[in-house]
């Protein structure tokens, strides 16, 4: 060994072995604020979901639409999912909009004001309920996620 000085870390083990175990605190601290965060954006869909739509639109009536709408959590993953849970023929279209066509009749048939309407096609506009309570739910995931932390490593 050439002239120097030789020294040692004293106690770096006992470190690493401390921050592997904050590490997994951490991981476990980031999963329940992800839970609470899934949680939230799942209710802020679920009250915008017929938010400023007329009653008897789209089955407001029945809140169909607002029951199937649910979450999950990937703790693998750390990812939150917040989605249409059963096959809800119009929560798609509701989010999107688009153009509806007949596919096994000449023509589509409704009602309006008790009278019938024929025609080819109906356009609908996007009424989003997903992505707006994920875009106005921000700050609230980020506090969710950071209070667990910081409740965790303390």
């Amino acid at each position: 060994m050439p002239d120097g000085v030789v020294f040692k870390v004293v106690g770096a083990a006992e470190t690493v072995a401390k921050l592997g175990q904050k590490v997994l605190l951490a991981r476990a601290a980031i999963s329940r604020g992800l839970k609470r965060a899934t949680s939230r954006v799942l209710g802020r869909a679920q009250d915008e979901v017929y938010a400023g739509h007329a009653a008897g639109h789209l089955n407001v009536g029945t809140g169909y639409l607002r029951q199937n709408i649910t979450m999950e959590v990937d703790d693998a993953q750390l990812m939150g999912y917040v989605g249409v849970r059963r096959n809800v023929p119009y929560a798609r279209i509701h989010e999107y909009g688009g153009t509806i066509k007949p596919v096994r009749a000449p023509a589509l048939m409704f009602q309006i004001d008790g009278h019938w309407v024929r025609t080819q096609s109906v356009t609908i506009p996007p009424r989003p309920y997903l992505h707006p309570a994920l875009e106005e739910e921000q700050d609230g995931i980020r506090s969710d996620i950071r209070e667990a932390l910081e409740d965790a490593l303390q």
